[in-house]
């Protein structure tokens, strides 16, 4: 009986560790978030011009923008976006709680054929104060996870 109840004792012990140490990278993502969206932001600009001079000739037809639209019932951090149909509307939204970085796209034909779909989330850590976010089994800093926000938006405007 006494294994028993120091082995529960133990796992209630780990537990509260986990509790603990979760809550702490929630408060580090929170913490530092403003400053690192600023920053992924201008990542994501920086690759929508790139794509802006490939495809229209420095036209403006993918941007990021902060003043768009809601994620469901929740506030989003910023959208990237086309400006012209077929439209494009990458919805992104930092869950410091549950650390993820969640994707919706929402797309429109013409006026009256519009979709939606939630992509797969980024997973989120941190590493001292910068954030590294976890995607299809690989690891991305700021600069290189920008393709995943980006790449979307570019797919659904061009394949459409």
């Amino acid at each position: 009986m006494t294994n028993y109840i120091d082995d529960m004792a133990d796992g209630d012990r780990r537990r509260n560790e986990e509790k603990e140490r979760q809550a702490k990278e929630s408060s580090r993502i929170q913490a530092t978030k403003h400053i690192w969206i600023q920053e992924l932001m201008a990542a994501v600009q920086r690759d929508a011009d790139h794509a802006n001079q490939r495809f229209y000739n420095g036209g403006k037809a993918f941007e990021v923008r902060t003043d768009v639209g809601l994620f469901g019932d929740r506030p989003r951090d910023f959208v990237v976006m086309t400006a012209d149909l077929p439209a494009a509307y990458l919805y992104v939204y930092v869950d410091s709680g549950n650390h993820i970085l969640t994707r919706r796209l929402v797309t429109w034909q013409d006026s009256s054929r519009r979709s939606e779909r939630d992509l797969p989330p980024l997973r989120i850590s941190m590493e001292g104060d910068n954030p590294v976010f976890y995607a299809n089994g690989r690891t991305f800093d700021v600069v290189g996870v920008a393709q995943f926000l980006l790449e979307p938006v570019i797919r659904a405007h061009r394949e459409t």
